[in-house]
């Protein structure tokens, strides 16, 4: 089979304009992806406030047991609502602007000390991940992960935007 008729417009298409469907005999969507992707848009447009309440029960409902804000792992002790992959995602948007290198910024508070002080940085709430050049002073190395260094909270505070 190499054509198909869409449910929706009911022009026939090649089946690559046919998303993936595990639960249709043939193993497509009955839709074209045009019309798959027109209903998705619509569908949202009319139930985004119902939507949007459904996301608010589900963090409110992980955060009183105990759950990550953005999934269903288990928050981190010192973190208010995440887990540490989300931590750490949210902490690379802080850090970068932007979310890619949260697996770098986890790396690298394992066995972290501080860059000043040298003090053990037993847990990744005790981090703070610092810009050795400023990033208002050098905006073009803000996400450059050679420009990052561990400081405690202590140090980091003294430091502030000088360069040490």
């Amino acid at each position: 089979m190499t054509n198909k008729i869409c449910t929706k417009c009911f022009v026939i298409k090649e089946i690559t304009e046919y998303n993936k469907h595990p639960e249709t005999k043939d193993g497509l969507d009955p839709r074209c992806k045009n019309c798959h992707s027109q209903y998705s848009k619509n569908y949202y447009k009319q139930n985004k406030q119902k939507r949007d309440k459904q996301i608010r029960e589900w963090q409110a409902n992980n955060l009183k047991n105990g759950l990550c804000l953005q999934c269903t792992a288990v928050r981190l002790s010192f973190s208010k609502c995440y887990c540490l992959k989300h931590y750490f995602m949210d902490r690379s948007y802080s850090t970068f602007k932007t979310r890619k290198h949260w697996k770098v910024l986890q790396d690298m508070s394992k066995n972290a000390n501080c860059a000043l002080c040298l003090s053990h940085l037993s847990s990744p709430g005790l981090i703070e991940f610092d810009h050795i050049l400023p990033r208002k002073k050098y905006p073009h190395l803000i996400s450059n992960i050679n420009n990052i260094q561990t400081l405690c909270k202590t140090c980091n505070l003294s430091k502030g935007d000088s360069l040490l």
